[in-house]
Formats: structure tokens, sequence, C-alpha cells
């Protein structure tokens, strides 16, 4: 039987959110013989690890109970859960107390000398003419989009895409597990994934590219890869490439980190910064990665391999394997490098917390501006989540508050948001596109609505 939580005026403070599925969870100042962990969410079972917040309605008491009561409705299932996440506008953004205060020393320049007959024909078919260039491009994919400008989220297709992503997620992470134990992975089964990418692309790029950018804490590096390739994929569209490119550049990002399985974990896991000799342990994996499909160097689409044998070098020769600078760099792993570096400072690491969008946009920018990522790449970035990333909570200059559902290409920091009434976010949003209102403009980014 679930236990109520009693909230009475004299007790307040101890009242959050739960981060699992965003419901609200009062709860009073624990007895001495409790702890707030010992009290979960009642709808998802998460333990309590709220953000706090003063004199919330007793009425939400029914949102959370003991962790030792039996809960009177089931659990709802891992869909529901990241739906009503993504759903509810009041949920907080994981894990970002302190958002411009992560700091990012200095990464050595870092060349690696392992070779496999992989990345001898690449090295060799890379100093070839032609080589870097795109083939002539086809008729580009954005002109199969649906139309969804100024149009709210569909619950149902977030739905349905939240369910693609997780199984999308759970096949990646089966084929990555294959490399761990000594198996081949199914290059195919990738190719796959980036076909159904493509359909989810037409129906709702917005929210196919926000779906990729969320935080997410756990199956790394699997989890990791395949929100590298919505990104790409998602910027690849606003560079205006084709089908083919398309599918070349998302394929070469879910395999990127497949070498990961063959690197010690605690190279990767660890808490703290990154030592020199860490940093040269982790290159390893993007060699050892090209050796573990089933499939001959012939039988895998070439620029798929590029995109995964480049995507960590940078336009200034810092990066690696190689220590290629711009003009030796594919421009499908331009644009791969970008959403691999957004992705990972928003998503949050054993060694630091995840960065707000916003300030994840500035660190690309500057990062941009010193030389090491491709200008236009970054431009499709802007294209593609906008200043104030897509999904992001913003403060208006009119005192509203909202989130960030579309961007408008070239008009970056005036998207279209989903908006409410400070202190009253539980009402139904307004739809505003802010690149038709000249007298609305966001003021700030936030790391919650109502922090």
């Amino acid at each position: 039987m679930q236990a109520a939580v009693e909230t009475p005026s004299t007790a307040r403070g101890a009242i959050g959110r739960c981060r699992g599925c965003a419901s609200i969870l009062p709860l009073r100042w624990p007895a001495e013989n409790e702890t707030p962990e010992d009290w979960v969410c009642a709808n998802c079972g998460e333990r309590y690890r709220g953000i706090r917040i003063q004199n919330l309605p007793r009425e939400y008491a029914k949102n959370a109970r003991l962790a030792t009561a039996v809960a009177s409705k089931p659990v709802g299932s891992h869909v529901d859960v990241e739906v009503e996440a993504f759903l509810n506008p009041v949920r907080a953004h994981e894990g970002h107390a302190h958002p411009i205060t992560i700091a990012f020393p200095d990464r050595p320049k870092i060349v690696c000398d392992l070779e496999n007959s992989f990345s001898r024909d690449l090295d060799s078919h890379l100093s070839l003419t032609g080589a870097l260039e795109l083939p002539s491009q086809q008729s580009p994919f954005a002109a199969e989009l649906r139309d969804v400008r100024n149009r709210p989220y569909d619950a149902t297709w977030i739905q349905r895409s939240i369910e693609q992503v997780l199984q999308s997620a759970d096949d990646v992470k089966n084929q990555f597990a294959a490399v761990t134990e000594g198996r081949r992975a199914d290059f195919e089964v990738f190719r796959t994934i980036a076909r159904e990418q493509l359909r989810q692309i037409v129906e709702d790029k917005d929210v196919f590219a926000c779906l990729g950018i969320q935080p997410h804490l756990g199956d790394y590096p699997s989890r990791h890869a395949l929100q590298v390739s919505m990104l790409a994929m998602s910027m690849g569209v606003a560079m205006g490439w084709d089908v083919v490119s398309l599918l070349d550049l998302g394929t070469g990002c879910l395999v990127h980190d497949a070498g990961m399985m063959s690197v010690d974990s605690s190279q990767y896991g660890k808490k703290g910064i990154l030592s020199a000799h860490d940093l040269g342990e982790i290159a390893k994996h993007v060699v050892l990665g090209l050796g573990t499909f089933e499939h001959r160097m012939g039988d895998v689409p070439e620029r798929a391999l590029i995109v995964a044998y480049q995507m960590h070098e940078r336009s200034n020769g810092t990066g690696y394997p190689r220590g290629y600078s711009l003009e030796r760099i594919h421009p499908l792993a331009r644009v791969a490098a970008i959403a691999d570096v957004f992705v990972a400072l928003v998503s949050p690491r054993p060694h630091r917390p995840g960065m707000v969008p916003y300030h994840a946009i500035k660190k690309v920018m500057q990062d941009t501006e010193h030389g090491l990522f491709d200008k236009q790449a970054f431009r499709a970035l802007l294209d593609t989540v906008s200043v104030f990333p897509i999904g992001s909570f913003v403060a208006l200059n009119d005192g509203r508050v909202g989130r960030v559902l579309r961007p408008n290409p070239g008009r970056y920091d005036r998207p279209v948001v989903e908006v409410w009434r400070r202190g009253n976010v539980g009402e139904r949003p307004a739809i505003v596109n802010l690149s038709e209102q000249a007298d609305v403009a966001i003021a700030s980014s936030m790391a919650c609505l109502e922090g």
C-alpha cells in the first residue's frame, strides 16, 4: 500500500522534482532515522534527488512514497518515463548546478602511432586526388522533410521516436558488446539504423535533433555514438547533402566508438582530469575500431570508415589519430567532429557534469574561432539547434519563460519557443516564433524553468 507523504505548512524546503520522470515530489524534513534517499518516486521508482523548491502545494504529496512501501500502481515503462520527461516542461535539466564553472584544460597534441591494414589503406586512399571531396550530390534530402514550422511537438510522434531511439540504442549496444566478447560487429546493423534515422528526420527533424542532444548518463560509449549520429545527420541535412552522403555520415558516427570496447574502461571511466597517457591510450580506439567488423574493407562504404577514422581530428592539426589539419579532413568528418564534441559537452561524465546547452554552444563557438573546427560545419550546428539549443530553457525579455522547440536557420538567436508566464508553467504554453516578433527576444539561458 502506498504511503502518503504529509506536508504540513511548517515543513518547508525538502520538495523537488523526480529526475527520472519529472513528477513533483514533496518530502517532509526527514526524521532522525530517515534520509531523502529513503523515499522514491511513486511513478517510476527513482530515488529522491530532486531540485529543492519552497512551499509547494500539499496536493502533490501522493507522488512520493517510502522506498520500503509497495506501490499501488505498476511502475511505468522506460519508454513512458522518457516520453513524460521529454514532454513535461517543468523537468529539471540534468545536473547543471554551476553551468559555467566546468574547466576544460588544454589537451596535449596526440598522435597515435598504432596501425592496422584498415588504417594503412585509408591513409593511402586519403592521399589520392579527390579523396577528400564529396561526390556529386543528388537531390538534397531536405526537400523530403515535412513542414512543421511553428507547430508544437506531437506527443504520439515523440513516443514513436523515443521507442525507436531506445531500440536503436539497444542494437548499437549489442554490437559493441559483441566486440567486447571478441566477436565481430555486423556493419549492416549500423547501416539499417542510419536508414531508420532518415525516416525519423522526414517526420520531424527538430524532435529528432532534440532527442539527439538530450543529456544521457550511462551506456557509454554506445548511447553516445547513437546520439552523435543523430545530431550529425541533422546537421548534414542543413548542409544540403543527399541520402547517400547522410547515410555514410550517420553510419560512420555510429561505428566510430566501437574500438572503445578494446580499450580499458578505466582509461575513460575515471573521475578526474585525464592525463596525456590516458588520452594516448584512448586515441587507439579509432584504429582498433576499424577492424571490428565482419566485412572486409571493400564491403564497407569507404566514406563511412573515413568518418569514423577522422572525426577526432581537428582543423588546426591538434586532433588524433594522425594530426591531420583542415585540408586533409573529409567534409563529412568535419561535421561529425562538431556533433561528437557538442553531445559530449552536454552529457554528464564521471569526471564532470554536463554543460547547459547554451554554454556548450559557446564553447564550440570559441573552439571554432580558435581554429579547431570547420566554420561551415559550425554554421550547420547553429542551423540545426540554434544558439539556444532546442529543448533548452530560456527567459524572455518580457518576463516569460520558455523551452526552445525549433531553430530558425540563419536567425540563430531567434528560434521558435513555447512560453509560459513565470510561475505558471502548468498552463498550456503559447508558441512564439521569435523571428516574427521584433519586440520579444531571449534574455538569458536557464538551467531549468523554475531555477
